[in-house]
């Protein structure tokens, strides 16, 4: 219940609703999701992400941009930032998310479930001849796997259609 509604409900309860919740997460959707659901191709589930409800505002580019910023940005920044609460569940899997860095090197994610890690480096454009940071976290960390996503590495497409447990 938001809003006002409590106060409409009150008037007919005799007794207190604290402890009467259910939570029900709801998530961004997969690229495969979107796709099945709405023919979505890469260059929209980039720029538009995984939300289902940005599919009716997408031909008014204002409303949904400023859906964006009021809600999704905003409680990002107030909840995650500012609270300093990190999201790193991937979607009930019991799958860790997080970023790896050490001096000047980085990995852009790694993935993580008990004792198995994966590590997954990013870029665009041509593939670099040498990964340092990917290298290291490799040398200290010791990955099941280790992920290239773009350049000559996985197609973004394809690692997007990838389902997380699969990557560890």
């Amino acid at each position: 219940m938001t809003g006002a509604s409590p106060l409409h409900v009150q008037k007919g309860l005799s007794e207190s609703l604290t402890g009467h919740f259910e939570v029900i997460p709801v998530t961004h959707w997969s690229f495969s999701e979107m796709q099945a659901a709405f023919s979505w191709n890469l260059d929209q589930f980039i720029f538009y992400g995984g939300y289902p409800g940005a599919t009716l505002q997408i031909s008014t580019h204002d409303r949904w941009a400023n859906d964006i910023l009021n809600f999704l940005y905003e409680t990002t920044i107030s909840r995650d930032i500012l609270l300093m609460t990190r999201v790193n569940s991937v979607r009930g899997k019991n799958i860790q998310l997080a970023y790896w860095n050490e001096r000047n090197f980085e990995v852009d994610f790694v993935l993580s479930r008990g004792a198995k890690i994966a590590a997954v480096e990013v870029k665009s454009g041509h593939r670099p001849d040498k990964l340092p940071g990917l290298a290291l976290f490799a040398k200290e960390h010791k990955p099941v796997r280790k992920w290239l996503v773009g350049a000559d590495g996985i197609p973004v497409e394809e690692f997007l259609t990838i389902q997380p447990e699969e990557l560890l």
